[in-house]
C-alpha cells in the first residue's frame, strides 16, 4: 500500500512539475516577447534634429529640401505641399510640430485590447504619463492607416484603417468580438507609437478632379458594403479572403483589402491567403503622405 501510495505520489509531482515548467515557460516567453516588441515598436532617426527655418522659409522647394524636410519631419512632398498652402505664414511653425514629435523621446505603454491577449503600444509622454498625441498629415478620401502598435500572445500583427469620404472619419474592424465600424477621427492611430499615412498612386495624366473622385468612390462603397462585419482571425485560411460587396467576416487588413479589391486594386504584396498592414504597405498601390515611429529610411 505505501509502495502505491509513494508511485501515486511520484506521478502527481511530476505532472505538476511539467505543467509548472511549461506554464513557466510559457510566462518567459511572453515576457521576452514583450521586451523585444518594445524595443523595436518606436524608432527615433538615427541622425540630428536640425533647423528648419532656412528651408521653411523659401516659397519653393527643391527635391534636396523636400527629403531634408522628410528626414526631419516624416512629411512626404505631397503632405508638405498641402501644408504650406494650407498654413501659409505659419507654415514653419506647423513644420516644427511634426519635427519635434518624430524625434520625441517617450515611453512605450500597453493598453488592453483583449485582456491577456491582445495589447496596443501607445507613445506616452514621460513627464504626465499621458498619451502622446502626434500631429497628423491632412487626411484624404481613400487613404489607409497602417501601424504595426497592435499585438497578440508575442505577434505583432499591426491594424490598418480606411479614411472615409469626409476625410475625417476612419472604417475600421478593430479586434475579436466586435463589427467593422467608423470611428469619429484618427486619434486612435496619432496616439500609436507608430503609423503611416498611405495614399492611392495618381495614374498618369490624371486630374486633380478625377483623382479626388476615384478615390472617394472606393471609400463611399467601403462604407456601404463593409460596415457592421464580424471579425475573424482566420479570414483567407477558413474562408474565402475575397468575399465581395458582402463579406461575412473580415479584419483589420482585410477590411482595407477587400475594400480596394472590389475597386479592381490588388494591394497585397505576396498575394497570399492573409493580407497584413506590412503587406499593404509594400504593395507600390500608394505613395507613403507620412511616417511617424518608423524609421524614416528603411520604413517597416
Amino acid at each position: 500500500m505505501k509502495a502505491k501510495k509513494r508511485k501515486h505520489l511520484k506521478r502527481f509531482l511530476s505532472v505538476s512539475l511539467a505543467i509548472f515548467l511549461v506554464l513557466g515557460g510559457g510566462v518567459l516567453f511572453l515576457l521576452v516577447s514583450s521586451l523585444t516588441l518594445d524595443r523595436h515598436v518606436r524608432v527615433c532617426p538615427s541622425y540630428p534634429m536640425e533647423d528648419l527655418s532656412a528651408v521653411a522659409a523659401k516659397e519653393n522647394f527643391t527635391e534636396e529640401d523636400y527629403a531634408f524636410l522628410y528626414r526631419q519631419t516624416g512629411l512626404t512632398k505631397t503632405a508638405v505641399d498641402t501644408l504650406q498652402t494650407s498654413y501659409g505664414r505659419n507654415f514653419a511653425e506647423r513644420l516644427e510640430e511634426f519635427q519635434r514629435a518624430l524625434f520625441f523621446r517617450g515611453e512605450i505603454g500597453h493598453e488592453v485590447i483583449v485582456s491577456g491577449v491582445t495589447y496596443r503600444d501607445i507613445f506616452c509622454d514621460p513627464e504626465t504619463e499621458e498619451p502622446f498625441t502626434a500631429p497628423i498629415a491632412r487626411l484624404e478620401a481613400g487613404d489607409v492607416l497602417i501601424t504595426s502598435c497592435t499585438h497578440t500572445l508575442g505577434y505583432r500583427h499591426g491594424h490598418a484603417g480606411l479614411v472615409l469620404g469626409d476625410a475625417k472619419r476612419i472604417l475600421e474592424a478593430p479586434a475579436l468580438g466586435q463589427t467593422s465600424m467608423i470611428s469619429k477621427d484618427a486619434v486612435w492611430f496619432q496616439e500609436c507609437a507608430n503609423f503611416m499615412v498611405l495614399r492611392l498612386k495618381r495614374e498618369a495624366g490624371e486630374s486633380d478632379e478625377a483623382y479626388a473622385a476615384r478615390r472617394k468612390q472606393i471609400a463611399d462603397d467601403a462604407e456601404e458594403c463593409l460596415l457592421d462585419i464580424p471579425y475573424s482571425l482566420t479570414v483567407g485560411i477558413f474562408s474565402k479572403k475575397n468575399q465581395g460587396t458582402a463579406p461575412r467576416s473580415t479584419n483589420c487588413s482585410h477590411l482595407v483589402w477587400q475594400a480596394y479589391k472590389n475597386a479592381g486594386y490588388e494591394i497585397d504584396a505576396d498575394g497570399g491567403p492573409i493580407c497584413t498592414p506590412r503587406d499593404i504597405s509594400m504593395s507600390g498601390c500608394f505613395d507613403l503622405i507620412q511616417v511617424y515611429g518608423f524609421d524614416p529610411i528603411r520604413l517597416w
